[in-house]
């Protein structure tokens, strides 16, 4: 992920070179932002996993499950404007954005107790633990073409993608246990069964941002965009086909966009 980083800074700096023979710090600025997509079901984690977990709850185990899909993330971009004419700009941005991990699972337990009498009694426990997690992170690469609508009031819109970082994760605990009378023939068996698979999927994006300027060095900004075809899916997971976690769609984002070096519209 860290080279792949290191790689697409090179690139962007390289194309913004195109736009102007000599860089000025002046269009340097930095954007802090955070937000959500929008929609819901957009993984199958719960579908996968309900044959198993109803042939469980079918053998008697008392289950307790939990789901958790947020797609909220934050990060931070860097860009640079470089002006083309009076009031319009060409924006070069790279970054970094944290995506909300997607966990579901679920725990129970069977047991069995018998009784012989005359104080002749063993007692046969199960209980199993399971959990898929879906763990994400994004470099967004973008190019804006932006305009300045009022002295405080810019608009822009663009394109790009986001090389998004996917990893599944899934473990299975298991865990047996025989309690009697006898102490001497009680016994505790752990099993834990892992497995993992990463994607790094690219997803093409469109924008449109609006942002106010607070003061020539800070503006408050509003972005919302699209994801075309970004389904990251562990292949053939179980008998029942893929996993997946799907992260296209609209999201929308809240930010502050900082210019240290106090670019002013023209």
């Amino acid at each position: 992920m860290k080279k792949l980083f290191l790689a697409a800074v090179a690139v962007l700096f390289a194309v913004t070179a195109s736009f102007a023979i000599e860089l000025s710090l002046a269009g340097l600025g930095v954007s802090v932002k955070g937000g959500t997509f929008l929609g819901s079901d957009r993984n199958n984690f719960d579908d996968l996993s309900s044959e198993y977990r109803d042939y469980l709850i079918a053998s008697g185990y008392n289950l307790r499950s939990y789901d958790s899909t947020g797609f909220s993330g934050g990060g931070i971009d860097i860009f640079y404007e470089y002006q083309i004419a009076a009031k319009q700009s060409v924006v070069l941005s790279i970054g970094y954005t944290y995506i909300d991990d997607n966990e579901y699972g679920f725990w129970g337990f069977a047991s069995e107790y018998n009784s012989y009498g005359s104080g002749v009694w063993n007692r046969y426990t199960e209980e199993e633990d399971i959990k898929i997690t879906s763990k994400a992170s994004a470099i967004p690469l973008n190019i804006y073409y932006k305009y300045a609508a009022a002295r405080k009031f810019n608009i822009s819109a663009g394109f790009g993608v986001n090389i998004i970082s996917n990893k599944f994760e899934y473990t299975r605990d298991m865990c047996y246990i025989y309690e009697s009378n006898d102490p001497s023939n009680d016994y505790t068996d752990y099993i834990r069964r892992a497995d993992a698979d990463s994607q790094t999927v690219i997803v093409p994006t469109v924008n449109i941002n609006a942002e106010f300027l607070i003061t020539k060095y800070v503006g408050i900004f509003a972005n919302l965009g699209y994801g075309f075809s970004g389904k990251a899916a562990y292949k053939d997971f179980s008998a029942d086909g893929d996993l997946y976690r799907d992260f296209s769609g609209a999201n929308i984002y809240f930010g502050i966009n900082v210019y240290p070096f106090a670019f002013k519209n023209k």
